[in-house]
Parts: structure tokens; C-alpha cells; sequence
């Protein structure tokens, strides 16, 4: 990431904060740096999420939601990455997972459906137990942890808000 790529992001945020758009696709030229996290096709869709309905928790007005097909049998709320077109469980314990988690499934999804993906912003989902004003890391098999991890990738994942609702922002990996 650069500077660049954080101007396209804080415009994208404020078109879907304001409610100006619900629907955007990014399109990446090839040799860009976010193109080696996209593979092929090279475009990104990020939808406004309203409903939050599903059988996880949902985001709201002001979250940033990914739409893509499922790779492997996901839950609601579980950590996801996304790789080679397709999303799955986040697994911090492979260091070349390295920056492909994106963030939090809305819906559960099995194999070849689309889950929608919170990548940025509110997270909620009713009895998740969250611990309030607690840091949560990137955890095995697509889960989360206050525990930072001694091996592997260590990433920072979200801060709950409410022991229901976790601010969602996937901070850059760290390898251990």
C-alpha cells in the first residue's frame, strides 16, 4: 500500500458513508501492487450492506462489504481471506497467508455460493460475547483471539465497540 492507494480507499469510505453510492467495482491495472492480491480477473466489488441480514452478524450503512464466492464451507462471522479468487477461512499460522485476510462473513456460505464480507467498519452480530475495548488478533481456522500470537502472522483484526458489534479494521500483518 501507499499513499495513493490510501487517497482511493478514503474516497471509497466517504462515497459509501454518504450514501452516494452502493455498488463500485475496482478494476486493477496489471503490475499494480493490489493486482498480486486480486489474481485474475483483477476487480474488486465492494457493496453497500443495508440488511445486514444472514446467518452471521451484518454490517451497517457505514461498512465496507465485499461480495465473493466461497472456496470452502464458511460461518457466519468467521475470519476470512481471500486467495486465488475465492474467500476462506483466515489462517494466521502460514506465514504466506500474509495479507489476504479481509475481514468478517456476514453469511454462512458452503463452497461455490457468494459470502458477503465486512472488510471495513461495523460488525455486528447478536451473543458474539466480545470482550468491549479489547484488541482482537487474526486466530486459527478463521477465528479471533486477544491473545497475541507467537508464531506465524500476527494481525490485529477489530476492536469490539459492544460485546455484539466489532469495528472491523484489518491492520497490516505482522510475521512473528
Amino acid at each position: 500500500w501507499n499513499y495513493e492507494w490510501d487517497m482511493v480507499f478514503w474516497l471509497i469510505m466517504n462515497l459509501v458513508v454518504n450514501n452516494t453510492v452502493n455498488l463500485l467495482e475496482l478494476v486493477v491495472i496489471e503490475g499494480d501492487k493490489l493486482e498480486l492480491l486480486l489474481n485474475n480477473p483483477p476487480i474488486l466489488t465492494l457493496e453497500l450492506n443495508t440488511n445486514g441480514t444472514g446467518s452471521g452478524g451484518g454490517g451497517d450503512v457505514n461498512s465496507v462489504v465485499l461480495n465473493i464466492i466461497a472456496g470452502e464451507t464458511i460461518n457466519g462471522d468467521s475470519l476470512v481471506m481471500v486467495k486465488d479468487n475465492a474467500a476462506y477461512k483466515n489462517d494466521p499460522s502460514d506465514e504466506g497467508n500474509a495479507y489476504f485476510c479481509v475481514g468478517f462473513a456476514i453469511n454462512a456460505a458452503i463452497a461455490g455460493e457468494n459470502v458477503m464480507i465486512t472488510e471495513i467498519g461495523k460488525h455486528t452480530s447478536a451473543g458474539w460475547g466480545l470482550f468491549p475495548n479489547s484488541v482482537y488478533y487474526a486466530g486459527v481456522n478463521g477465528g479471533i483471539t486477544t491473545t497475541p500470537p507467537i508464531t506465524g502472522i500476527s494481525q490485529v483484526v477489530g476492536i469490539p465497540k459492544d460485546s455484539d458489534t466489532m469495528i472491523v479494521e484489518i491492520n497490516e500483518p505482522v510475521l512473528m
